[in-house]
């Protein structure tokens, strides 16, 4: 318990190195201080880290030998050779196998305490440059989201390139034995293994895409309604003879993408058995290493395809670096008990629309204390909006501070309504209080409005609020 909690503070204080306090506010780095975090978890912690990736290509390197005992033993089996050799093979065999369990089990173990290791100082450095608020930690349900959303999907990122790079080492290993066996035939039989497994992806997924394609769900209702306004136009344009090459040359890709599926699948299969005996024919003697690099290959080769949808996990690497040199607040500070404390409070802040290099708008000071209506008049493009933008942080702090205590509520120029009646619209999924929304509708104008109506506030609206005024749908939007 000492150690971890010594590895803990260890930690914390490397991650308040990278991550210094500079006041108030949102942290932003200078140019100096602009180090990756990740970048610097990797160098206090990179002999774990090295030897975590040596045991991961290391044991992706394992599954040749692996498959070569096996081999081997079948090999045996079928010469029948003599049954205490045989016992000798299936013996070293088995012990081989729970070494190598052994040690992919300690590896996991490792990998678990680096990942760990690593996630504790990016929760930390995430809290110190106010990505994370501290006091938002505490709960459960934002420590799972800040996890889901920020942190884990980019150390899984940092732990796929182990993948990645126990992919190639294995798949060259296999190659560099069946070289050895061989020689330059062994193109030859990567190229077969390649080319079909490639194959069988690509009209898996093309058959995959037909099937998906021809089982959306349209009634004939609907393919009536569809038809029928189209007919004219296609008698009228001549378009027949056109709609009939199109639909041959659908029919004739669903049965080449079938054909190719079925094709595929005995292929793969026989390219195998043509690689194993070619490489019996061509040398008695190499006939037992080919059959083991072989079979090593058709375990990595199918691979080769996943690769190529793992380069993209070094994106992720780059993108928590953007997240953590942001300069907007991702959240807001705990609300404060006292009544004096200002809801809102601005001081020399210049904010910047997204994509532009000058600053929108600048801000000396501005304060909002709680209780207090606060109105903003000017003519028009006066930048009443972009100030209202500002302080909900829709636009990209450049300098200065802003900060506010508690929630907020934006009600833009233009409502949003949605289909249902005016309490389903007001309320908008919460508990109703009697009280509450009857003052609610006072305040908002609207009780005379639901007096006269047959339904009152049960009354449909419609569309977007299509069956009331334009007053009416601002007010609306302004209660909920």
């Amino acid at each position: 318990m000492a150690g971890d909690n010594a590895d803990f503070s260890s930690i914390a204080a490397f991650a308040a190195a990278f991550s210094p306090d500079n006041g108030s506010g949102p942290i932003r780095f200078n140019r100096k201080e602009r180090a990756f975090v990740l970048r610097g978890v990797l160098a206090k912690h990179w002999i774990e880290f090295s030897l975590t990736a040596v045991g991961e290509i290391l044991l992706g390197c394992s599954n040749v030998w692996k498959v070569t005992v096996i081999s081997h033993m079948f090999f045996l089996a079928g010469q029948r050779v003599a049954s205490r050799d045989l016992l000798v093979s299936i013996f070293a065999t088995f012990v081989k196998l729970v070494v190598l369990r052994a040690l992919g089990l300690q590896h996991q173990l490792a990998k678990t305490r680096l990942r760990g290791k690593i996630e504790g100082a990016l929760y930390l450095s995430l809290c110190q440059s106010f990505v994370l608020a501290p006091d938002s930690l505490h709960t459960s349900s934002s420590l799972s989201d800040a996890k889901s959303n920020l942190v884990s999907p980019y150390v899984t990122s940092l732990f796929e390139v182990f993948t990645v790079a126990a992919s190639l080492a294995s798949i060259l290993g296999s190659f560099t034995l069946l070289s050895a066996s061989i020689g330059w035939w062994a193109m030859g039989v990567v190229a077969n293994m390649l080319f079909f497994s490639a194959l069988s992806e690509w009209a898996s997924r093309r058959y995959k895409m037909r099937l998906a394609a021809q089982q959306r769900p349209r009634t004939l209702h609907a393919r009536i309604r569809d038809i029928l306004p189209s007919m004219c136009s296609f008698k009228m344009l001549a378009w027949e003879e056109l709609l009939f090459t199109v639909r041959a040359g659908d029919n004739f890709d669903d049965h080449t993408s079938t054909a190719l599926v079925t094709a595929a699948a005995s292929l793969k299969k026989m390219a195998k058995s043509v690689g194993i005996y070619l490489a019996a024919w061509l040398s008695a003697d190499s006939g037992l290493g080919s059959i083991h690099a072989i079979s090593s290959l058709q375990l990595t080769a199918t691979s080769c395809t996943d690769l190529i949808s793992r380069v993209g996990v070094f994106a992720g690497l780059y993108q928590l670096e953007a997240i953590l040199q942001s300069k907007l607040a991702l959240s807001l500070p705990p609300v404060s008990a006292s009544t004096s404390a200002p809801f809102l409070l601005a001081q020399d802040a210049q904010f910047r629309r997204v994509g532009q290099a000058d600053a929108t708008l600048c801000i000396d000071r501005l304060s909002a204390h709680p209780n207090q209506v606060i109105g903003v008049s000017g003519p028009v493009g006066s930048g009443k909006s972009t100030l209202l933008l500002a302080v909900a942080q829709e636009l990209e702090l450049v300098s200065g501070t802003i900060r506010a205590n508690g929630s907020m509520a934006y009600v833009g120029q233009k409502p949003w309504l949605m289909n249902g009646t005016i309490r389903d619209n007001i309320l908008f999924g919460r508990q109703y209080y009697e009280e509450l929304y009857a003052s609610t509708l006072h305040s908002c104008c609207l009780d005379d409005d639901i007096a006269h109506m047959a339904l009152g506030d049960h009354t449909f609206i419609g569309d977007n609020g299509a069956a009331l005024s334009g007053g009416q749908r601002t007010r609306v939007a302004l209660a909920r």
